[in-house]
């Protein structure tokens, strides 16, 4: 059986604060926008609304992610 969003973010090292509402890795949060999109934030700085990914697009939806965690650090440093 393959592993929900979710279940891959934890994996990955991301903090559930709220099930299926907020998550948090480092100074990056993942937050629920509305049933279909999340965003990503740094602080509370936006950086970008991700789809809710479809089964086989999971595993590449979180390397998207920690792709813009780290850009977005390093544009920053």
């Amino acid at each position: 059986m393959e592993l929900s969003f979710i279940e891959l973010l934890k994996k990955d090292g991301w903090s559930e604060v709220k099930h299926d509402w907020l998550y948090t890795k480092e100074k990056f949060r993942l937050q629920r926008d509305t049933s279909s999109w999340w965003i990503l934030l740094e602080e509370e700085n936006r950086i970008f609304d991700i789809a809710e990914p479809a089964t086989y697009q999971r595993a590449w939806m979180i390397n998207l992610i920690n792709y813009l965690c780290r850009i977005n650090q390093s544009y920053w440093q």
